[in-house]
């Protein structure tokens, strides 16, 4: 009884800390280094790997036993160090509305001749770490028919030259005769 008390006013105060916004360190997305989370860190220790950054939006809560086990699995002697408890780390991110997806796949969409892009659908916001950039759309292929096509693409976001997230997308293009017509002509000479 004694013991479960002490520990129901022990996860109290540790919720309240947590919750109160103390010790929440901002993070960029990838690799975390414990100079990032625990400024007081030893020169040589800084930039020791302490783990990964949770996903954009989201938090995670480092406990002093993890950091301990990650630092000690590089060799570095941890006795000394008055890590603290916890720290909560939290990725920095930003939110991509449905516009701005769509005004990124206008930008970017490549057609051929023939085929103008009428309008773009996506079909949501998307969280993605701060400073993603969109790539070129993915699209199926487009039919050779004239009149207005739909073709479902894929818009990739790419973090530091890695891709995060490929979000799904609707295009509507106009195809003419022109863009209609064949790359080669039925009978011709190659």
């Amino acid at each position: 009884m004694r013991r479960s008390i002490v520990n129901l006013v022990g996860a109290a105060l540790l919720w309240s800390a947590v919750s109160s916004g103390q010790g929440v360190v901002d993070v960029d997305f990838g690799a975390v280094h414990l100079g990032q989370v625990w400024p007081a860190a030893p020169a040589e220790l800084a930039d020791l790997e302490i783990g990964n950054a949770p996903p954009p939006g989201s938090s995670r809560l480092l406990q002093r036993a993890e950091l301990i086990r990650s630092l000690g699995q590089q060799g570095a002697n941890t006795k000394a160090l008055d890590l603290p408890l916890s720290v909560r780390i939290r990725t920095r991110s930003e939110t991509w509305s449905f516009r701005q997806l769509e005004e990124a796949c206008e930008s970017k969409v490549r057609v051929r001749p023939g085929v103008e892009l009428v309008r773009v659908k996506a079909r949501g916001a998307v969280t993605v770490p701060r400073g993603t950039l969109a790539g070129a759309p993915e699209l199926g292929q487009l039919p050779r028919r004239v009149g207005e096509v739909t073709v479902l693409g894929m818009l990739p976001l790419s973090y530091a030259g890695q891709i995060v997230q490929r979000v799904p997308v609707s295009f509507v293009f106009d195809v003419s005769p022109a863009g209609a017509a064949p790359a080669v002509a039925k009978g011709a000479v190659l």
